[in-house]
């Protein structure tokens, strides 16, 4: 009868691990700013169409900030007029393609 207890931590303990390395994929999150001199509406309207042109999807600006989706991964772009920046951060499943993402969003915004 003693054993059945650490026998039994050690079983959910082994799954519970074993579950951990199943889902160790841990999001990457990143992000970027630049100086802009838009208004905020002409930011804004700037955001849309960048995130558009970069095949985002699901586009919507709420306040300062334009969210897309783009395949697994999420995108905002903040734009800030009383600081004169933007922000562009994002997450998704593997750092390289969001970083990737991002450097096309902020190419998009700033053509």
């Amino acid at each position: 009868m003693n054993y059945k207890v650490p026998a039994t931590a050690a079983v959910l303990l082994l799954a519970i691990a074993g579950s951990a390395l199943a889902q160790s994929k841990i999001p990457s999150i990143t992000s970027l700013w630049d100086e802009t001199k838009l208004s905020q509406r002409q930011c804004n309207q700037r955001a849309e169409e960048a995130m558009r042109n970069s095949g985002f999807s699901r586009i919507e600006t709420i306040g300062q900030t334009t969210f897309g989706d783009r395949t697994d991964y999420q995108v905002g772009l903040r734009c800030v007029e009383s600081k004169g920046l933007y922000y562009i951060f994002g997450g998704g499943p593997d750092e390289p393609v969001v970083r990737r993402y991002i450097d096309e969003l902020k190419g998009a915004f700033n053509r």
